[in-house]
């Protein structure tokens, strides 16, 4: 996949990249939604799981900031981690209370999981909550693919630091390369543009890096992004093949 990325927000990854999509899904995208993070709202307990068919049946939970603001969080690595804790909670127990109906929500869910997971740089987690994500995709060539990803990464964790970038670009290949062309060229030829877009794909590109090598400095992750990008003719944007950068961490330990 290649992403549309500008410079300056190339230029403005910080070391803080590794948790910044957990950050925005936790506060942002989680469902039930949250606001605000210290100490979470537990859902009321239920004796039995209720049933329920969308996500507008589920409870709703509050958090305080532990930081003065939600970037300052950012900085803060105990606090971060203690966000993520009480949102991990109270996800599980929705998962624990509720019979949900909707493949669309339980994904939703199940995906915030997982974000925690590869912020933890929990291997096991990311084993466990990929072919929860599979089954619920609804479309064929999601089914297929949905996890993979994960996967990779979980291997990749296993692995020694200096080897981690090969890891995971071989089990990611050897996963996708048996699939059918006709069925899954959409997902894998599909690129996003524009910044509202390119910001969060630039990240996660950033997570991935560090994931597979922690001990990069802030420059070395932004070589390594900005040394892969290819500029367009406009000179404002670059396309940013993901591929590239990992190739070029995994040239760094040979």
């Amino acid at each position: 996949m290649s992403v549309f990325a500008s410079s300056a927000e190339t230029r403005r990854i910080s070391r803080r990249a590794l948790p910044s999509p957990v950050l925005a899904a936790c506060l942002l995208a989680l469902l039930p939604p949250l606001a605000n993070c210290r100490g979470a709202l537990a859902a009321e307990p239920a004796e039995a799981r209720v049933e329920v068919r969308s996500q507008d049946e589920l409870p709703r939970h509050q958090y305080r900031l532990p930081t003065a603001t939600a970037s300052a969080l950012l900085d803060d690595d105990a606090a971060f981690a203690t966000c993520a804790d009480a949102v991990e909670r109270d996800i599980r127990q929705v998962l624990e209370t509720y019979a949900i109906d909707d493949p669309a929500t339980l994904r939703r869910l199940y995906a915030r999981l997982a974000d925690i997971a590869l912020m933890r740089g929990d291997a096991a987690g990311l084993r466990a909550l990929a072919p929860k994500l599979r089954a619920l995709s609804d479309k064929p060539s999601r089914r297929l693919m949905s996890g993979l990803d994960l996967e990779a990464h979980a291997a990749a964790l296993d692995a020694p630091p200096g080897g981690r970038a090969a890891v995971y670009r071989a089990h990611y290949a050897a996963a996708i390369d048996p699939l059918p062309w006709d069925v899954v060229q959409d997902d894998v030829r599909m690129a996003w543009s524009g910044t509202s877009m390119a910001a969060p794909q630039v990240a996660n590109l950033a997570a991935k890096l560090w994931a597979i090598e922690p001990r990069l400095s802030v420059a070395e992750v932004i070589a390594l992004i900005v040394d892969g990008a290819d500029p367009v003719e406009d000179g404002q944007r670059s396309l940013l093949p993901p591929k590239r950068s990992l190739e070029r961490l995994a040239a760094r330990g040979r």
